[in-house]
């Protein structure tokens, strides 16, 4: 498992929402394209990133 903290998830939102692709945002954060995609999926559906914890 891993363990992003709030700053990275929030960059990785902004990341995605400029048009940059899942896998050059999973390579620069070292993580796979789909924890990515999660990280979005989740962010459109409530509209929030968590502060703390897992995705």
């Amino acid at each position: 498992m891993y363990k992003l903290n709030f700053n990275k998830r929030v960059w990785i939102v902004k990341q995605y929402s400029k048009g940059v692709s899942t896998s050059k945002i999973a390579v620069s954060q070292s993580i796979t394209p789909r924890t990515v995609q999660m990280i979005v999926k989740t962010y459109k559906e409530g509209g929030i990133i968590m502060k703390r914890g897992f995705i």
